[in-house]
Parts: structure tokens; sequence; C-alpha cells
């Protein structure tokens, strides 16, 4: 069934969260997610940014991905791929190191980022893009 503007609704959906997790990667020299008390104040180094860096740049990424996908968008493969690439490369860096120097971080985002990941799969699976 479809409803007059409900991919409005869609599309502001995944773009906030898009922007969120976009807010969160690069949250080593933003001020938002500071003031939204996701992380408390914690000093990372170089290594550890780039990890937080990547992971929330995979997500954002395949948040438009599957925004792509259910709007039926030509890009969605290539964006899904992306994603889910940058989401691996991030949760390779959280396990192998945000796990161990930074626990907090670790907890409030890997789970969060093995979901997206997996959905990604799946719609990659589902949509015939890699496994034909």
């Amino acid at each position: 069934m479809h409803y007059a503007f409900t991919e409005y609704f869609i599309i502001v959906g995944f773009l906030s969260l898009a922007f969120f997790y976009l807010l969160i990667g690069t949250q080593n020299r933003a001020q938002f997610p500071k003031k939204l008390k996701a992380f408390p104040d914690i000093t990372m180094n170089t290594w550890e940014g780039l990890a937080l860096l990547v992971s929330g740049e995979g997500v954002a990424v395949s948040m438009i991905g599957i925004l792509f996908y259910f709007l039926n968008w030509e890009g969605s493969g290539i964006m899904l791929m992306v994603g889910g690439l940058a989401g691996l490369m991030g949760l390779l860096a959280q396990v192998l190191y945000l796990r161990l120097r930074q626990p907090e971080i670790y907890t409030f985002f890997v789970y969060r980022l093995i979901t997206i990941t997996v959905i990604c799969g799946y719609l990659l699976y589902k949509s015939g893009v890699i496994f034909n």
C-alpha cells in the first residue's frame, strides 16, 4: 500500500541517521556529538580518530545506499558495496584497536556497525549485485 508523502518521510529519516553517524565519525573534530552526550570527554590519538572516522563514514554511506535501495534509485548497488566495505573496515578497526584502547566508544558503536553491515550484505545479496 502506498500513502502520499511516505517517500519524504523515508528520505528525511535515513538522511538524518546518515548525518548523525557522519558527525559521530568526525566527532574528534566536531562539537555536535559532545553536546548530545554520545561520548564522554575522551582525548583520541590519530589512529583512534581514524578508526572512528572509517566506522562513521561507513555507516553514513550504508544508510544512503539503503535509502537508494528502498526508493529504487540507481546507484544503490555501488553505495551498498562502498558502505559495506567501509563498514567491514570500520568493524575490523573497532575490534582490533578501539576495543582495547577506548572501550566506551567500542560498546557504543560496534553493535550499530554490525547491524548496518549485515543489512548492507543482505540487500546486496537480494539485489543480485554481487552474488548472482
